[in-house]
């Protein structure tokens, strides 16, 4: 279906794109928008990301998913500009849990990728918001950011490592503040 639509938006159709937009935009905004964009600079990134993508929708090759070639232009979008942290979006909460669940959850969700936007080098958080967040293979991560599969595959345990070795830290210090109360 989905190479059906690029078929047929590679012949002009705006129809066909407006369905592939469709069918990307939200996962798209949730990337660019935990990197670290405001909402309304999320949408200014797509709607860029998109424009581009319509402009050299002849240049995309099959041999790779569609998406990614998207989350390399979204990735090159948002590069070159800069703006202030916002919140994580309340979307990442899962709506099948019921409220105290979510509401645990989505506050340890919001907390790791927090503390993974504090700590990381940006590519190195886009890596594993890659992975986990968007189920994304070290393939398609390597070529979304130009990189080698063993330098994303690299990053990842490098990535993981130092989260762990933080989240240790702190559960070690508040261990020791409760102790000495």
């Amino acid at each position: 279906m989905e190479r059906d639509l690029i078929r047929r938006a590679r012949s002009g159709s705006l129809v066909a794109f407006e369905s592939l937009m469709q069918a990307h935009q939200d996962r798209l905004f949730r990337f660019v928008l935990v990197r670290g964009a405001s909402r309304a600079d999320a949408e200014d990134i797509v709607q860029d990301t998109f424009l581009a993508a319509w402009r050299h929708l002849g240049s995309y090759r099959n041999r790779w998913r569609f998406s990614t070639w998207l989350y390399t232009i979204a990735r090159r979008q948002a590069s070159g500009r800069r703006y202030d942290f916002a919140e994580l979006p309340a979307g990442l909460v899962d709506p099948t849990q019921g409220p105290e669940d979510a509401a645990q959850r989505g506050q340890q969700r919001d907390n790791i990728w927090a503390l993974a936007r504090e700590l990381l080098p940006s590519e190195w958080f886009d890596v594993l918001w890659l992975y986990y967040a968007e189920d994304r293979t070290t393939r398609e991560i390597a070529r979304i950011l130009g990189r080698s599969v063993a330098w994303v595959k690299v990053t990842l345990h490098r990535s993981r490592q130092r989260l762990a070795e933080s989240i240790d830290a702190a559960d070690w210090l508040s261990e020791e503040v409760v102790s000495n109360e």
